[in-house]
C-alpha cells in the first residue's frame, strides 16, 4: 500500500496524502505490509477504470498502518482499490459482500481460489514491494462480470513491464558496498553450498560483530582472524571453479 494521485471526496478526502500520513507512524511492519510503489498501483487502478467504466474520484483506500477496515466511512458508490492484508483478505472480501461494497483487491496469487470472491482474477505477476518482497500477486473482485475466473494478459503485461523498470532503476541507484576482507556473513555460506563445497569457521578463529560503517544489515557478521579468511578465500575460489 501507498500514495496514489486520485482525489477522493468528503470525509476520505484527508487520506489523500497517503504518503505523509503512513509516515506519522512508526509501526513495525510484518509480512502483511506489502506497500505497493506508487506507480504500480497508479497503472492498475487506470486499468480497472478503464475496463469497468469506474470514475477514479470513486477509489478508497482503507487499509493503512493502524486503520480498521471496518470502521471507515466508505462513500456511498465507492470502490475499495487496495492492498489488504493478506492474512485477513477472506474475512475483508466476505465483509465487503454482505455489504454491498465494490472492490478490487490485491490477492496473493498461489490462495486465490479459496477467497469467496465472486470473481477471481488470474495475473500471476511478480510485484516487488517497497519492503523488498516479491510476491506473486492476482486480484479478488465483486465488480459485474460473467467469469468465475479469468486471466488478464493486459494488466499482466502492463505490470509486468513497470516492475521490470521500476527494479532496473533501483539497481541502478542502489550503493555498491565494499566489505573489509576479514568480515564474513553467514549468507556467504550459501554460494559455498551451491558450489557443493562444505565449510566451517571454528569458535576460536572469529568474533562476532554487529554491522559494520554504519550499514543496515541485519544480523551480526563474524570478523575472522587471517587464517580463517585464508580458509573462506580458498572455499571461495573452489565453489566458483565447481559452479563454472
Amino acid at each position: 500500500m501507498s500514495g496514489t494521485s486520485y482525489n477522493l471526496k468528503g470525509r476520505q478526502a484527508k487520506f489523500t496524502d497517503y504518503d505523509g500520513f503512513v509516515e506519522k507512524f512508526d509501526v513495525k511492519r510484518t509480512t502483511d505490509d506489502c506497500y505497493t510503489p506508487n506507480e504500480i498501483f497508479d497503472a492498475i487502478a487506470d486499468h480497472v477504470c478503464k475496463r469497468y467504466a469506474i470514475d477514479p474520484a470513486a477509489i478508497v483506500r482503507p487499509f493503512w498502518p493502524g486503520g480498521d477496515f471496518e470502521a471507515f466511512d466508505y462513500p456511498e458508490g465507492c470502490l475499495v482499490l487496495d492492498n489488504p492484508p493478506f492474512s485477513i483478505i477472506t474475512r475483508i472480501v466476505r465483509r465487503y459482500n454482505d455489504s454491498g461494497i465494490r472492490y478490487f483487491l490485491f490477492a496473493p496469487h498461489l490462495t486465490l481460489s479459496a477467497i469467496p470472491c465472486p470473481t477471481a482474477v488470474v495475473a500471476g505477476v511478480d510485484i516487488t514491494y517497497e519492503n523488498g518482497a516479491i510476491v506473486k500477486t492476482s486480484f479478488a473482485t465483486n465488480l459485474p462480470d460473467e467469469f468465475i475466473v479469468r486471466n488478464d494478459v493486459a494488466l499482466y503485461n502492463r505490470v509486468k513491464e513497470l516492475n521490470a523498470k521500476l527494479r532496473k532503476e533501483r539497481n541502478v541507484t542502489r550503493p555498491i558496498r565494499v566489505y573489509d576482507p576479514h568480515i564474513f556473513k553467514y549468507t556467504d555460506m550459501d554460494q559455498l553450498t551451491r558450489g557443493g563445497i562444505e565449510h566451517g569457521i571454528r569458535r576460536e578463529e572469529c568474533m562476532k560483530v554487529n554491522g559494520v560503517g554504519g550499514t543496515d544489515s541485519f544480523g551480526k557478521w563474524l570478523l575472522l582472524s587471517t587464517r580463517a579468511r585464508a580458509e573462506a578465500e580458498r572455499a571461495r575460489a573452489e565453489a566458483e571453479r565447481a559452479r563454472a
